[in-house]
């Protein structure tokens, strides 16, 4: 299995707890073993801190002290690494979850053109946000589409505005992280203000030029489910166990 993304502070810091989890279990204190591998006891203690490298040369003879393979010194982080990788590879599998509560039919159009470009989303569409509230809260419908990875919602709709469920939604420790993006057909100074300080992640004009809408769109989508971790996935990508 190959690394791209290899994490020498991480393995740094396993590696140094475990050197020192295993001069415990000899009952060795760090004068000890720096004399028997002819280091000062302030360099290996720097070792197991982390804070310099460990050699293979200087890990073989600990290897020896302790009583223990190299192959065993690594065993655990390269399990742990496989759990990363493996939960990694299928959370790229898996399809990003959108929610769009927007009433009006062309604008809905104009925003189902945009989302298509983008390859293995799982799109659901609502038409106000009584039905939008009803959805998220029972959750009837999630059974295959999940929690949203990404909610877009239309600022003013007849029944209720988007300001009002946007302010339901953040105060709702449930949905609380979801990214909401606003959607308008007027771009007001006040009103953005307003959707920011409740806790919106972005706001995109409907512009009647669709090419600039498209790239938006496509940007908000891979800004908030690919180049960061969806807050719904946290859990999925680091697991507690």
């Amino acid at each position: 299995m190959k690394f791209d993304n290899f994490d020498n502070k991480s393995f740094n810091r396993y590696l140094g707890m475990k050197l020192r989890d295993y001069r415990r279990r000899q009952k060795l204190t760090l004068v000890d073993t720096a004399q028997l591998i002819g280091i000062s006891y302030q360099q290996l203690q720097k070792y197991e801190s982390s804070i310099s490298r460990v050699s293979a040369v200087l890990l073989y003879k600990l290897s020896l002290v302790y009583m223990v393979s190299v192959d065993t010194i690594f065993n655990n982080y390269t399990k742990k690494i496989s759990r990363s990788y493996n939960n990694l590879v299928n959370l790229e599998k898996s399809p990003i979850n959108i929610l769009v509560v927007e009433d009006n039919p062309d604008d809905e159009k104009i925003t189902q053109r945009a989302l298509d470009s983008i390859p293995n989303l799982n799109v659901m569409f609502v038409h106000d946000c009584q039905q939008a509230m009803r959805l998220l809260r029972q959750q009837s419908d999630f059974e295959e589409f999940q929690t949203p990875d990404l909610i877009f919602l239309d600022y003013y709709m007849p029944k209720r505005d988007g300001l009002s469920m946007l302010r339901d939604l953040k105060s709702d420790q449930r949905f609380s992280c979801v990214p909401i993006i606003m959607l308008t057909n007027n771009i007001n100074a006040e009103a953005m203000i307003e959707a920011y300080q409740l806790g919106a992640s972005g706001y995109i004009c409907k512009s009647f030029e669709f090419s600039k809408f498209k790239s938006d769109v496509i940007s908000s989508v891979n800004y908030w489910t690919k180049t960061i971790i969806p807050p719904s996935r946290i859990k999925t990508r680091f697991p507690s166990n």
